[in-house]
């Protein structure tokens, strides 16, 4: 598993379209999780129960997330938001939520695309963009692979 997240590291360096500091940032959480549990005994790892962030605090990171959806956002600065620290935000958003924030965060983009391109009043690329995709072809990707269509195809059936 820490091969796959250096690989997918690499390739994020790599490509012409990042796909942004958040997800990087979650890789290089991965990662360290990862590495630091390659000493911990089995049994320690089972032991240790996260608690969800409380509703309050969840609630202002959506709202967060939500004003700066056309942003790159970073863990550091939700993090920041909750008050905690980063690799403690993590566990703990992932518990209330069932999603990591890059994969939350896709999610609202990919909501909020798919209310533009009903509208049929703006380009692809600017609904991509003003969503907070990196590029076009960055939230054609997410489509695909959450909604096994492109956008176009998307506004077509809308």
């Amino acid at each position: 598993s820490i091969q796959r997240i250096i690989g997918m590291l690499a390739e994020e360096l790599e490509t012409e379209r990042p796909l942004g500091r958040l997800y990087v940032d979650s890789l290089a959480h991965a990662l360290a999780t990862r590495y630091l549990l390659l000493d911990c005994a089995p049994d320690l790892r089972s032991e240790s129960r996260v608690t969800a962030l409380p509703p309050r605090i969840l609630n202002r990171v959506r709202e967060k997330i939500d004003t700066n959806l056309d942003t790159d956002l970073s863990l550091d600065s939700l993090a920041q938001e909750s008050g905690y620290s980063r690799a403690h935000f993590l566990r703990m958003f992932r518990e209330a939520t069932g999603l990591t924030p890059h994969q939350y965060v896709l999610g609202l983009r990919l909501s909020r695309a798919q209310d533009f391109l009903r509208r049929k009043g703006s380009s692809i690329v600017d609904v991509a963009l003003s969503c907070g995709f990196s590029s076009q072809s960055h939230m054609t990707s997410v489509f695909r692979q959450r909604l096994e269509m492109t956008p176009g195809e998307f506004r077509r059936k809308a």
